[in-house]
């Protein structure tokens, strides 16, 4: 497995940590967004990463930390939300070139990582059949614009107690849905190991059936 890098800058013009992971003869490209405080090596993300990478899809993984981001920590509503979308756009010449070196391409967004999921489709720079995974979506997410934009094929999976989001927002959206009784806003049932454990093995086998089917196509 060969590791590197892409040049990115976000819209201030900042480089943006990123790690590409390449197996060889790839079948499809992913790139993975993850949330403000949730990053790419918890759980839910590393397990996602492991089950592209069996598959042997090429995966970046977006390795900003908006957590430790003063201007993001401090913007309020929507400043977040348009800050992660345009970090996004100012991506999406050099993404777009990676993802449309193959036929078939993925986005993952974890929570503030679905407004950056939105900003590259609405980019208009991904040009290959892409298929999308929405995981614990942003309750700051442009919901018109989500749903008109997100493909058929999307896969959503949010938890039920996720007091960020309205379930009937995710519902109205195309594609699969998959609610997670109990689990909040990081996939997880607060003081409950068990059932947090029982959680990420239902997100881990759904993402993979998902990925499968999108792949047979």
């Amino acid at each position: 497995m060969k590791t590197s890098q892409l040049e990115l800058f976000d819209a201030a013009g900042s480089v943006v940590p990123n790690t590409l992971f390449s197996p060889e003869s790839a079948k499809a490209t992913a790139v993975v967004f993850p949330g403000a405080d949730y990053t790419c090596d918890r759980p839910v993300l590393y397990y996602i990463t492991e089950l592209l990478l069996a598959r042997s899809i090429a995966t970046l993984l977006v390795e900003w930390n908006y957590s430790k981001d003063e201007l993001y920590r401090s913007a309020v509503g929507i400043e977040k939300q348009l800050r992660a979308r345009r970090d996004a756009e100012a991506l999406a010449p050099n993404l777009g070139t990676f993802l449309t070196s193959t036929r078939t391409s993925f986005l993952v967004g974890f929570s503030a990582g679905t407004h950056a999921v939105l900003g590259l489709l609405d980019s208009g720079k991904i040009s290959t059949e892409v298929h999308t995974l929405w995981l614990s979506p942003s309750a700051l997410l442009d919901w018109e614009r989500a749903v008109s934009a997100a493909p058929k094929t999307s896969l959503w999976i949010y938890g039920t107690a996720d007091r960020n989001i309205a379930p009937e927002q995710c519902e109205r959206a195309p594609g699969d849905k998959i609610p997670l009784a109990g689990a909040g806003h990081s996939l997880e049932v607060d003081g409950d190991l068990r059932a947090s454990l029982r959680i990420l093995g239902t997100i881990v086998d759904e993402a993979a059936g998902w990925l499968d089917r999108r792949l047979a196509h």
